[in-house]
């Protein structure tokens, strides 16, 4: 889970098993690692991967997990929605749930 701690709190949650493209697109560590920090600090790599995923979407399918629990398609998509979240609230703290 990625949420807010501060106003407006919004929470996004996506599964675990799609880590080999958040590895593949160089997200991982912002979306897993960065508990206190601020959205404005990680905005600029998540934009990055968010491009990388859209050229490289051919590839990262070939990263989807074997028991069908999320694959690249959809976790691109659910990074555009935490990236637009992120671009409308840049100055908030972010908590990450593991």
């Amino acid at each position: 889970n990625i949420s807010y701690n501060e106003k407006p709190e919004i929470s996004f949650n996506y599964t675990h098993n799609v880590t080999a493209i958040w590895k593949a697109i160089h997200v991982y560590d912002e979306l897993y690692n960065y508990d206190g920090n601020l959205v404005c600090d990680i905005l600029p790599t998540i934009e990055r991967g968010l491009i990388d995923g859209a050229q490289r979407i051919k590839y990262l399918r070939t990263l989807n997990p074997e028991n069908g629990w999320g694959d690249a398609d959809s976790a691109l998509d659910w990074l555009w929605q935490v990236y637009r979240a992120f671009v409308e609230h840049e100055d908030c703290t972010i908590e990450v749930w593991k």
